[in-house]
């Protein structure tokens, strides 16, 4: 096995992930993005471990691309609307988490998020 082949790099950051060690998982899966920057499970990897490790700038960044390259993807919306609130932006958390939901209704992550968000816009009024 090639340790610097995208698969590799991508399953080393999840068994970083698998032990809780989200620097290091971050790390493999960026290293795995700049090899394969099309691949929205590496977007959605990469945006967890940055909430996970506190890196929430950071993980705004990368899901602002997620969503330029997948605005169809509700999942992928959704963990955009969880970094805005997670950046203090709520207003654009509750109308990017809307449009998530128009995308997927159904999706139980979506729902978090949106539950989440609701809650958030309630604490500051």
């Amino acid at each position: 096995m090639n340790p610097k082949a995208n698969g590799s790099l991508f399953f080393i950051g999840k068994c970083y992930q698998a032990l809780g060690n989200h620097r290091m998982a971050l790390r493999y899966f960026k290293n795995a993005w700049d090899t394969d920057s099309y691949n929205a499970i590496l977007f959605k990897e990469i945006g967890t471990e940055c909430m996970a490790s506190g890196q929430y700038e950071e993980g705004l960044r990368y899901a602002l691309k997620e969503v330029s390259e997948y605005s169809n993807n509700g999942e992928s919306v959704a963990q955009l609307a969880q970094l805005l609130l997670l950046n203090n932006k709520t207003e654009e958390a509750r109308a990017t988490i809307l449009r998530a939901k128009a995308l997927d209704d159904k999706n139980e992550f979506i729902d978090y998020v949106y539950k989440k968000i609701l809650a958030a816009n309630m604490q500051k009024r």
